[in-house]
């Protein structure tokens, strides 16, 4: 999206740079924005939300003052395919979320944060990106603009968009990789990530996006599902370090409870059958429980007790 962004922004110049250059360009500013480690990510966001802000808003009064009027629908997804697609724009995020949440102070600014981010942010970046959309029945923010008039405000907010998200993105697959392979320094696992971002941005995967949206909105809130059922059942007085240190690092029932949440979504999506018609919320619903069920009798919290 990056390398695409940019491109439409040197096109309005007369200028004309290969997509691929273009995204390898950009996974160098994302793998070093990352390198520098979290206190680069909070100057690069300091610069770029103002930005990003101010640009919503452009976007926003260009599209609401014009006289563009919708010829045709766009392809109907059914509401709860829908739902899990917009949920898999951020999901990520939200499981990954107590990675950056150890950056903190203290468990009152991560709840700040969350509240800021999820409740505030993202809905109005959501309305904000939808708006032009559906006044012009264009699929893309880019392509909607174009109808209206317009594309550089755009173009340019998705380039700030996605050297802030994708930098963030960068630094969450470090820390994850980093928990499986711990010997290896991070910097050098961050590079590799460049290398296979570089590759996999250089290729048509554009129109793939959607269905890829809709797979994460199904195989990722089991994550979050299970974080919340081991909450409530081991950890409810908070996590207790030396605690975590004695227990498994690797438990096969959680994978099998995320392997059940996601089967669920999968077949839910797929019309096999309906729980609550929307696949994102029967896929956390069924990894939760199934973690419960499972790993029933294996509570830390009764292991405490029994001390």
């Amino acid at each position: 999206m990056f390398g695409h962004s940019v491109h439409d922004v040197l096109s309005g110049f007369g200028l004309s740079v290969p997509v691929p250059v273009l995204v390898a360009i950009g996974c160098v500013i994302f793998v070093a924005s990352t390198a520098f480690g979290f206190e680069m990510l909070g100057k690069v966001s300091k610069v770029a939300v103002p930005v990003i802000v101010v640009l919503m808003f452009v976007v926003l009064f260009v599209a609401t003052g014009s006289d563009v009027v919708a010829t045709e629908k766009l392809e109907q997804l059914p509401f709860g395919a829908a739902v899990s697609s917009v949920v898999g724009t951020i999901i990520v995020l939200v499981a990954t979320s107590p990675d950056f949440g150890s950056f903190v102070h203290n468990r009152k600014h991560a709840l700040i944060a969350g509240v800021l981010t999820f409740g505030l942010a993202y809905p109005v970046l959501f309305f904000v990106g939808a708006v032009p959309s559906s006044l012009t029945s264009e699929g893309s923010l880019l392509g909607a603009m174009a109808i209206i008039g317009t594309t550089l405000p755009a173009a340019v907010l998705l380039v700030f968009a996605c050297v802030t998200g994708n930098a963030g993105n960068m630094f969450q697959g470090t820390l994850v990789v980093s928990t499986l392979l711990s010997k290896i320094p991070k910097w050098k696992i961050t590079i590799a990530l460049g290398v296979l971002a570089t590759i996999l941005g250089s290729m048509d995967i554009m129109a793939w996006f959607i269905p890829f949206l809709l797979f994460l909105g199904i195989a990722t809130p089991p994550i979050a599902g299970i974080y919340i059922a081991d909450f409530f059942m081991n950890r409810r007085q908070g996590y207790d370090e030396s605690l975590l240190e004695t227990e498994a690092a690797v438990k096969p029932m959680t994978f099998v409870a995320w392997g059940m949440g996601s089967l669920v979504g999968f077949a839910t999506v797929n019309g096999m059958f309906t729980l609550t018609g929307i696949p994102s919320l029967d896929s956390i619903l069924v990894a939760s429980l199934g973690y419960l069920l499972l790993c029933r009798g294996k509570s830390v919290g009764a292991a405490v007790e029994s001390k």
